[in-house]
């Protein structure tokens, strides 16, 4: 309700607030849902610890994400031709097609990105690979601040 009142009334200055807090919230709970699924703990605690390890490993993990959402997005455009052709024969089935396609899309890419983020995290906090992910391929996806080694 806070955020809604600043976007509202500082405008575009609000509006870029407000998508700063977003992303500042995305990074803070990007594994959340692996630390309450095996640390256990409550959900304020669960945030905290998902930014402490976020802090620690910063940012590279992204890689990963952006990676599946480019292979997402790029699965999906001969899809979206096929049923932009579709919708011109047959408007009907073809909306309800591209509709079908892009939500199967969109749950695929964000069950792969959920199986990479709780590899991720099992890596980050015991340093061994999980499942089909190979340690080679999941220490490429963080690397030691600067000042570290």
């Amino acid at each position: 309700m806070i955020l809604r009142a600043i976007e509202e009334r500082a405008g575009f200055l609000g509006r870029i607030v407000i998508a700063l807090v977003g992303v500042a919230w995305a990074i803070v709970t990007f594994f959340v849902v692996p630390v309450l699924l095996y640390e256990q703990l409550g959900v304020f605690a669960s945030v905290k610890r998902s930014a402490s390890i976020f802090k620690e490993r910063w940012g590279e993990q992204f890689i990963g994400n952006v990676t599946i959402g480019g292979i997402m997005f790029l699965l999906s455009l001969p899809v979206i031709a096929v049923c932009g052709l579709l919708i011109v024969v047959l408007p009907p089935l073809g909306i309800a097609l591209m509709i079908l396609a892009i939500g199967v899309m969109i749950g695929l890419g964000g069950a792969l990105s959920g199986v990479f983020n709780a590899a991720l995290y099992q890596y980050a906090t015991t340093g061994e690979a999980a499942g089909a992910f190979a340690l080679e391929d999941l220490q490429g996806s963080f690397r030691p601040k600067k000042g570290r080694l």
